[in-house]
């Protein structure tokens, strides 16, 4: 087996240019990967938000027997995009995006990453909702263990051997019990000389 050439290596990125499937070109992409970095970066790159999305419809009205569904017009956001005349205020057009080539580079990369991303983002989040419930659990076994050893070690005096054996028993439960919830512990090493 060979190994890959550089070009064969280099994963492909939405943010190369293709022209019937064939790579053509490329614009200098943050990072290409899906990491937490790199998903960052693009939203560093973006216009801020919030964006609303413009949906228009068809006016052939209903005596053509018009069945188009509505569509996505436009992408309005809060930042000027276009230059009103000089001496107008912006209005709302000034701020809407009718056109991908309308957009800045950094945001269209974004939106062409999104596909990408929000599934990476998803999987971190999945895993560390996993995470946060083993730590609740863990957390109600040592709070449960931790209530059995107090309660172990503060019941009624005892007087014969057999509720001292019987003290002994609960408490060395307990102690096993919280070892147990608290999982491996570390030990301090003795120094050797």
């Amino acid at each position: 087996m060979t190994a890959p050439t550089p070009d064969e290596a280099a994963a492909p990125c939405v943010c190369d240019h293709r022209l019937d499937g064939q790579i053509v070109g490329s614009v200098d992409c943050p990072d290409h990967g899906g990491s937490i970095t790199a998903i960052r970066a693009r939203l560093a790159e973006t216009i801020p938000g919030p964006w609303t999305v413009d949906i228009d419809t068809c006016d052939c009205g209903d005596g053509y027997g018009c069945n188009h569904a509505p569509w996505v017009h436009a992408i309005y956001t809060p930042v000027v995009l276009t230059q009103p005349p000089a001496g107008q205020e912006p209005r709302d057009y000034h701020r809407k995006a009718s056109e991908f080539s309308e957009l800045p580079l950094g945001t269209a990369r974004f939106m062409a990453h999104a596909r990408d991303d929000i599934p990476t983002l998803l999987a971190e989040y999945d895993a560390l909702r996993v995470e946060v419930e083993r730590a609740r659990d863990r957390e109600q076994a040592v709070r449960a263990a931790a209530r059995e050893l107090l309660d172990a070690l503060t019941s009624e005096p005892v007087f014969t051997h057999r509720e001292i054996a019987e003290s002994e028993r609960r408490t060395h439960q307990a102690v096993t019990s919280l070892r147990a919830a608290l999982g491996p512990v570390e030990t301090p090493q003795e120094e050797t000389r």
